[in-house]
């Protein structure tokens, strides 16, 4: 378990990275239990206390499964994004992308103000469940220029871990791999980010979609179309 710090009238949501866990909420001494349950747990203390988030296999506090997860707390109401955010990066020196060829996309570029083109009038077309091969290609800024790649599947303007792609790291040189697209995607409109940074392997993540403090490299968003699209 672990011990959480609460504070009086706000609304807590306690989770597994494994959604069947079976998730308790007691007291500082685990003597207490303020509530149970699987999968998600929506809870607001009375008073400012510590308590305990305690995660099981199942509801017979079965423990030991040898599986890894993490407990998730969301502390107050999460408000959704209503549009792309536009991230400021340095591309004037080099670090930057030239080209990106992609499902009917071939489109030069130079360095975009502030570091982000906005490219979405431009689209791709692929099929659901297609493998799709990307070819980026970047600035010599730095020896290395990571190129990544996210396509916001659920429409819900951010990038999530399960739609980004580390395509490849080189400098000066075309950079290649391959998009999957999800066998159940529907035919429809996405967003398409694909970002350069003056970074190694290593620190092209999924959750730098947003990032400016990586500081040099350059952000361009495209439009992918699924089937027909709307």
């Amino acid at each position: 378990y672990s011990l959480i710090l609460v504070t009086a009238g706000t609304e807590y949501t306690f989770t597994s990275s494994v959604d069947t866990d079976f998730i308790t909420i007691s007291d500082e001494n685990g003597t207490m239990v303020y509530m149970s349950g699987t999968a998600s747990l929506t809870w607001t203390s009375d008073v400012d206390q510590l308590i305990r988030f305690y995660l099981h296999a199942d509801d017979e506090c079965t423990y030991g499964d040898q599986e890894n997860r993490s407990r998730i707390i969301q502390c107050g109401e999460v408000v959704e994004p209503t549009d792309y955010c536009e991230p400021v990066l340095d591309c004037t020196d080099g670090d930057l992308i030239t080209n990106v060829t992609f499902a009917g996309i071939d489109n030069d570029s130079d360095c975009s103000p502030n570091g982000y083109g906005d490219y979405t009038d431009i689209q791709g077309t692929v099929e659901a469940g297609s493998n799709n091969p990307i070819s980026v290609t970047v600035g010599g800024g730095w020896s290395s220029e990571s190129v990544s790649v996210w396509i916001d599947y659920n429409n819900n303007f951010a990038f999530d871990e399960d739609e980004f792609t580390y395509v490849g790291t080189g400098s000066a040189s075309d950079v290649t791999g391959e998009i999957i697209i999800p066998a159940d995607l529907a035919e429809g409109q996405y967003r398409m980010r694909v970002r350069v940074a003056a970074v190694g392997d290593v620190s092209a993540t999924w959750d730098m979609a947003c990032d400016e403090d990586q500081v040099y490299g350059e952000t361009e968003d495209y439009t992918i179309v699924v089937g027909d699209g709307p």
